[in-house]
């Protein structure tokens, strides 16, 4: 991509971080989607809720640069 048609820093490092807390939501059901003992669903499960918390933030600021 040339330098005209590139988003803007911010916005890719936002995009960049969105992606990753879809990948980590992700991780976290299909290691839930196994047989694990309840003390470690409830780590995932806690990992989930702050990762979800987390997107709320993200999406947050990317409605508000658009």
């Amino acid at each position: 991509m040339n330098q005209s048609t590139e988003p803007p820093a911010d916005l890719r490092v936002l995009r960049h971080d969105i992606r990753g807390r879809m990948n980590a939501l992700v991780l976290c059901a299909t290691a839930l989607d196994e047989t694990v003992p309840a003390p470690e669903a409830l780590e995932f499960l806690t990992h989930i809720e702050e990762t979800a918390d987390t997107l709320v933030a993200l999406l947050d600021r990317l409605e508000a640069m658009t």
